[in-house]
């Protein structure tokens, strides 16, 4: 299993140093892009955004499954293994739980011992707060 790539410090915006000349960006020079999820998913934050009913629930959930049980995604795309924090936000536990035995999950699950859950897990709405 690969590590995750720290933010540094130099490398927190500023908007004082927001500016930079064309010049000075192609002289820069950038390290490789690392893939979660090759073509995909890469390391931070990514959005998926889109119109209703397209299946990016579905698709997020399958992704969270193959990083976190480490095997590819899909049956076909590698995934980098890894920790995954998934926040259902619009599913509650039922429809969750629905979705993770539809996609055969129960084989590939692996339980984290000794870690508490996100310290916001609970309160408020989202999956980890509602049962029905």
């Amino acid at each position: 299993m690969r590590t995750w790539v720290t933010i540094e410090p130099e490398d927190v915006f500023n908007p004082a140093h927001a500016g930079i000349t064309a010049a000075a960006l192609m002289d820069k020079t950038f390290p490789s892009i690392n893939y979660i999820v090759p073509g995909y998913v890469c390391e931070g934050l990514t959005v998926l955004a889109g119109a209703p009913k397209l299946g990016k629930s579905w698709l997020t959930l399958g992704w969270a499954l193959a990083i976190a049980s480490e095997t590819p995604a899909f049956g076909t795309i590698p995934v980098m293994g890894g920790d995954v924090l998934y926040l259902a936000l619009e599913d509650n536990q039922r429809r969750l739980k629905a979705r993770l035995l539809h996609m055969g999950t129960r084989s590939r699950m692996r339980e984290r011992s000794g870690e508490p859950p996100h310290p916001h897990v609970g309160r408020g709405g989202g999956a980890g707060n509602r049962a029905d």
